[in-house]
């Protein structure tokens, strides 16, 4: 089964938005404010737990953190 790759990154956002107070929408927030947020998510470089062993990270951006954990499940 594959999954859609912008599917991957909205649910990877809302994972995030519960870790990163910042991406949170607020009650009030509008939805052109939560795409600006999201815009905003995809472009920033940050520091993602690695698949297997958590205590590791690695700095990149989100759809490039989504992409390598999905290269590593290709035989």
């Amino acid at each position: 089964c594959v999954r859609n790759p912008w599917d991957q990154v909205v649910s990877y956002y809302w994972y995030c938005c519960f870790k990163t107070p910042e991406f949170k929408p607020k009650n009030l927030t509008s939805i052109k404010e939560i795409k600006n947020k999201f815009k905003f998510f995809l472009k920033s470089s940050a520091l993602h737990d690695m698949y297997i062993d958590k205590t590791q990270k690695i700095r990149m951006r989100p759809a490039d953190f989504i992409a390598k954990i999905n290269e590593g499940f290709i035989p």
